[in-house]
């Protein structure tokens, strides 16, 4: 299971940040980071088990709907 961000909808609201912090983070210069990444990436990003959780609430809480779970 991964997460695939839509880069172009995402405008760094720092909501999915808020939810699940070690999967996404917004710096000082409201720069959007990914720390796993997302399902273009084959090679890895698999979602860590207890992160799925928070990854399906950041997933469903954002607010452009810049997010999504890839199973």
């Amino acid at each position: 299971m991964k997460v695939k961000v839509d880069w172009d909808l995402c405008e760094a609201n720092a909501v999915c940040m808020d939810v699940a912090p070690a999967l996404f983070k917004v710096d000082d210069d409201d720069n959007f980071h990914h720390l796993v990444k997302g399902a273009e990436e084959d090679t890895s990003g698999e979602l860590p088990a207890d992160q799925v959780d928070k990854a399906k609430e950041a997933v469903r809480l954002c607010p452009r709907q810049a997010l999504a779970i890839i199973e």
